[in-house]
């Protein structure tokens, strides 16, 4: 918009370079529309990290690679304690077995090919290609029941039907998950949003809503005059929070101890989000960088138009030249002038007569 006192381009609710303040221009819709672009892209560029980083770790069977690469014994659970000695510790009371007999267990492969199997039917389902397993206690108990030779020749144990028995009331948890998704998760809707959320479609969508959120708020910011490098800023910084809180999160899984076991078996899953946030968090610190430049290039010209010229002063007692007179005769009748035409006393340049700063210089007229 022009200025309303100098004519000059100001943008709406800022000063002008001739002192005028720029009236406000749909200033409640515009923050408004601020809002909920704010609100809009954080929930976008999270999903996104999120649906990127999961489909990294699905499609390249990042948690399979890193269940089967794991040493299960050798994992630390409490203090520093290893899984073996805290398992023969808290659960087994029995003398004729030793923390080596336990140690042999979790080094036989079929407690891995379990998780593996449950692992990988977790993401055919994501990946619309299967229904959604579960893990009951009918599950745990073939799973021991198959390996009873095992079980007996490392440790001497029958696992009888009174202890099966135990173990599924024990392990009744895992059955009323079953119950509880089967009723709420395990819908037509829920299966829906998540297979939607993986898929490659999702991204495409979520890419293009932050593009169409860029050059909507854009749009919005030039229509009602306001500056664009005030818009980038904010989509810079509405980019960076989502991108911090997954960087954070990721960081602060590694170094929370009572997770150690966790930390120890997704460590390589851990990547695609740690990788990814990254980028996000230097795309949103490009843009606010980019937004950042050109707020301050407009000051620093704005600055440059607010400089203002001065008339030399002759000191007292100072001999005055017939030149001097002259200039101050000018001076006298371009006061008396611009009283009349509002010419600047200063420049002598001719405002418009409603005008109460001089637009070339700046001097205040009324």
């Amino acid at each position: 918009m022009q200025c309303e006192n100098c004519g000059k381009k100001v943008y709406a609710n800022e000063t002008c370079v001739c002192g005028q303040k720029a009236p406000k221009k749909n200033n409640g819709g515009v923050r408004t529309n601020t809002v909920i672009c704010f609100i809009l892209l954080m929930i976008s560029a999270l999903c996104l990290i999120l649906t990127l980083s999961l489909r990294t770790v699905v499609n390249k069977n990042l948690l399979v690679k890193s269940v089967e690469e794991v040493e299960l014994a050798e994992i630390e659970v409490d203090n520093g304690k290893k899984l073996d000695r805290y398992i023969y510790d808290e659960y087994i009371a029995d003398e004729r077995i030793t923390v080596e007999n336990v140690d042999n267990l979790l080094k036989d492969p079929f407690i891995k090919d379990f998780l593996v199997e449950k692992i990988n039917a977790y993401q055919n389902f994501a990946l619309d290609d299967g229904e959604l397993p579960y893990i009951t206690s009918d599950d745990i108990v073939k799973l021991i029941d198959d390996n009873q030779e095992l079980l007996f020749n490392e440790a001497g144990l029958r696992f009888l039907e009174p202890d099966k028995a135990e173990l599924k009331e024990d392990l009744s948890a895992l059955d009323d998950f079953e119950k509880f998704s089967k009723d709420v998760l395990d819908t037509t809707f829920m299966t829906k949003l998540v297979q939607t959320f993986f898929s490659y479609a999702n991204v495409i969508f979520l890419i293009a809503f932050m593009a169409v959120i860029f050059i909507q708020w854009l749009i919005v910011y030039k229509v009602n005059e306001r500056r664009a490098s005030k818009m980038m800023i904010r989509y810079g910084i509405a980019v960076l929070i989502p991108s911090l809180l997954v960087l954070a999160s990721v960081l602060t899984f590694t170094f929370v101890p009572d997770i150690d076991m966790a930390d120890q078996i997704l460590s390589s899953v851990k990547t695609p989000f740690y990788v990814l946030s990254l980028v996000f968090v230097a795309l949103g610190g490009f843009i606010m960088a980019v937004g950042v430049a050109a707020n301050k290039k407009y000051k620093s010209s704005k600055t440059i138009g607010e400089v203002k010229t001065e008339i030399p002063v002759a000191p007292l007692n100072t001999p005055v030249e017939p030149s001097a007179v002259r200039t101050e005769q000018s001076v006298t009748e371009n006061v008396t002038k611009s009283e009349i035409q509002n010419i600047c006393p200063q420049c002598s340049f001719e405002n418009k007569e409603t005008a109460s700063f001089c637009s070339r210089c700046g001097t205040k007229l009324k």
